[in-house]
């Protein structure tokens, strides 16, 4: 899970602490589990195109020119 931010307009002087405990309390384990998953197929995903690329996971650097 991502950390609280409160680098943001208005949110000064707010307890970072007591309301990323309140995030964390709140967040059940399905959604851990799926944003884990979800990270994962992602992962993959990169993986697949940058093999895809020449075939041997290099880069094919050659835009049409030709």
């Amino acid at each position: 899970m991502l950390p609280f931010n409160d680098n943001k307009a208005g949110m000064t002087g707010l307890d970072k602490a007591n309301i990323q405990k309140i995030i964390s309390e709140n967040t059940s384990a399905n959604y851990e589990q799926h944003s884990r998953k979800q990270k994962e197929r992602i992962d993959r995903r990169v993986e697949q195109n940058r093999k895809i690329g020449t075939g041997d996971g290099s880069v094919c650097r050659d835009f049409g020119a030709g």
